[in-house]
């Protein structure tokens, strides 16, 4: 900065290498020249493409890579607790409920209770 102004290097606004090349795939991109699927939907077309190929060795490959981006393990949890302090765990599918009425029963009251009585609006 001998002048007291920058003299040299990129201009301010210029785009750089990184960004040209992303410009140059979207532009691809919108006149068809590349395809915008992603990495997953890729894995799924060829194992499409397999399977209606009758490779199922090759679809079993693909379909083995996408299968964690579409079905997540379950992960394992182990219940531990405070050996002082137990976790209590009561079995309630032999405990006795009350009756409920069902839908017949319900109207068949309903229908006596407007028999009987006035009803309001």
């Amino acid at each position: 900065m001998a002048k007291g102004f920058k003299t040299g290097g990129r201009q301010k606004g210029s785009k750089n290498k990184n960004t040209l090349r992303r410009l140059d795939i979207a532009r691809d991109v919108i006149n068809g020249v590349r395809c915008s699927a992603t990495p997953l939907e890729v894995m799924l077309k060829a194992m499409e493409g397999a399977l209606q190929a009758g490779d199922l060795d090759k679809a079993h490959g693909y379909a083995k890579d996408a299968a964690p981006y579409v079905h997540p393990k379950l992960a394992s949890v182990e219940h531990t607790g405070d050996p002082e302090n137990p976790v209590v765990t009561q079995d309630v599918s032999t405990v006795d409920r009350p009756h409920r009425e069902s839908r017949d029963e319900f109207i068949a009251r309903r229908q006596a209770q407007l028999i009987g009585g006035a009803t309001t609006h």
